[in-house]
Protein backbone atom coordinates (compact mmCIF):
# COMPACT_ATOMS: atom_id res chain seq x y z
CA UNK A 1 0.00 0.00 0.00
CA UNK A 2 2.88 2.38 1.09
CA UNK A 3 4.19 2.42 -2.50
CA UNK A 4 1.04 2.68 -4.21
CA UNK A 5 0.11 5.71 -1.87
CA UNK A 6 3.70 7.22 -2.63
CA UNK A 7 3.55 7.01 -5.82
CA UNK A 8 0.39 8.69 -6.45
CA UNK A 9 1.89 11.45 -4.65
CA UNK A 10 4.60 11.91 -6.52
CA UNK A 11 2.46 11.46 -9.98
CA UNK A 12 0.07 14.16 -8.87
CA UNK A 13 3.50 16.48 -7.46
CA UNK A 14 4.55 15.70 -11.32
CA UNK A 15 1.01 16.66 -12.78
CA UNK A 16 0.42 19.61 -11.58
CA UNK A 17 4.42 21.11 -11.36
CA UNK A 18 3.90 19.95 -15.44
CA UNK A 19 0.62 21.68 -15.55
CA UNK A 20 1.65 25.06 -14.49
CA UNK A 21 5.27 24.83 -16.03
CA UNK A 22 3.15 23.92 -19.64
CA UNK A 23 5.91 21.06 -19.99
CA UNK A 24 3.52 18.40 -20.94
CA UNK A 25 6.25 15.51 -21.15
CA UNK A 26 6.17 16.08 -17.26
CA UNK A 27 2.43 15.98 -17.34
CA UNK A 28 2.61 12.53 -19.34
CA UNK A 29 5.22 11.15 -17.33
CA UNK A 30 3.20 12.51 -13.89
CA UNK A 31 0.41 10.96 -14.94
CA UNK A 32 1.89 7.67 -15.89
CA UNK A 33 3.48 7.52 -12.03
CA UNK A 34 -0.05 8.65 -10.44
CA UNK A 35 -1.70 5.23 -12.35
CA UNK A 36 0.75 3.48 -10.15
CA UNK A 37 -1.30 4.56 -7.25
CA UNK A 38 -2.93 1.36 -7.91
CA UNK A 39 -0.56 -0.48 -6.90
CA UNK A 40 -2.25 0.14 -3.20
CA UNK A 41 -5.60 -1.89 -4.37
CA UNK A 42 -4.53 -5.21 -3.84
CA UNK A 43 -3.39 -4.58 0.11
CA UNK A 44 -6.29 -2.50 0.43
CA UNK A 45 -8.88 -5.42 -0.64
CA UNK A 46 -6.71 -7.64 1.50
CA UNK A 47 -6.62 -5.78 4.48
CA UNK A 48 -10.29 -5.08 3.86
CA UNK A 49 -10.81 -9.10 4.05
CA UNK A 50 -9.08 -9.67 7.13
CA UNK A 51 -11.38 -7.48 9.20
CA UNK A 52 -13.02 -9.30 11.52
CA UNK A 53 -16.23 -11.73 9.78
CA UNK A 54 -18.72 -8.99 11.22
CA UNK A 55 -17.05 -5.88 9.96
CA UNK A 56 -16.37 -7.44 6.52
CA UNK A 57 -19.17 -5.85 4.39
CA UNK A 58 -18.40 -2.21 6.27
CA UNK A 59 -15.11 -2.56 5.57
CA UNK A 60 -16.03 -3.52 1.90
CA UNK A 61 -18.23 -1.07 1.98
CA UNK A 62 -15.90 2.09 2.94
CA UNK A 63 -13.05 0.73 1.02
CA UNK A 64 -15.34 1.02 -2.51
CA UNK A 65 -17.06 4.11 -1.40
CA UNK A 66 -13.56 5.63 -1.24
CA UNK A 67 -12.41 4.13 -4.44
CA UNK A 68 -15.90 5.02 -6.30
CA UNK A 69 -15.80 8.81 -4.66
CA UNK A 70 -11.98 9.00 -6.23
CA UNK A 71 -12.71 8.18 -9.76
CA UNK A 72 -16.30 10.89 -9.86
CA UNK A 73 -14.34 13.38 -8.12
CA UNK A 74 -11.53 12.40 -11.07
CA UNK A 75 -14.72 12.69 -13.42
CA UNK A 76 -15.64 15.93 -12.61
CA UNK A 77 -12.73 17.79 -12.72
CA UNK A 78 -12.64 16.45 -16.07
CA UNK A 79 -15.33 17.38 -16.86
CA UNK A 80 -15.04 21.02 -16.18
CA UNK A 81 -12.74 21.13 -18.80
CA UNK A 82 -10.11 22.47 -16.78
CA UNK A 83 -6.69 23.45 -18.05
CA UNK A 84 -3.29 21.10 -16.57
CA UNK A 85 -2.83 24.54 -14.53
CA UNK A 86 -6.57 24.97 -13.27
CA UNK A 87 -6.24 21.00 -11.97
CA UNK A 88 -2.79 22.46 -9.19
CA UNK A 89 -5.88 22.61 -6.42
CA UNK A 90 -6.92 19.24 -7.20
CA UNK A 91 -3.71 17.38 -7.64
CA UNK A 92 -2.58 19.49 -4.52
CA UNK A 93 -5.37 17.85 -2.50
CA UNK A 94 -4.84 14.30 -3.85
CA UNK A 95 -1.13 14.56 -2.66
CA UNK A 96 -2.69 15.53 0.67
CA UNK A 97 -5.32 12.26 0.53
CA UNK A 98 -2.31 10.55 -0.14
CA UNK A 99 0.08 11.89 2.48
CA UNK A 100 -2.90 10.87 4.99
CA UNK A 101 -3.04 7.39 3.58
CA UNK A 102 0.37 6.65 4.39
CA UNK A 103 0.59 8.07 7.61
CA UNK A 104 -2.31 6.15 8.65
CA UNK A 105 -1.02 3.09 7.00
CA UNK A 106 2.26 3.49 9.07
CA UNK A 107 0.19 3.88 12.13
CA UNK A 108 -2.05 1.19 11.52
CA UNK A 109 0.90 -0.66 10.62
CA UNK A 110 3.14 -0.44 13.64
CA UNK A 111 0.08 -0.92 16.06
CA UNK A 112 -1.35 -4.25 14.54
CA UNK A 113 0.25 -7.26 16.32
CA UNK A 114 2.28 -9.22 14.06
Amino acid sequence: MLAGFTLGGVGAVLVAAGGVAGAEPLVVIGGTVLGLCSLAMPAMTATALSAPSSYTGVASGVLNTARQTGGALGALYAAAGSTAAGLVAPLAAAVLAYLAAVLATLRATRASPR
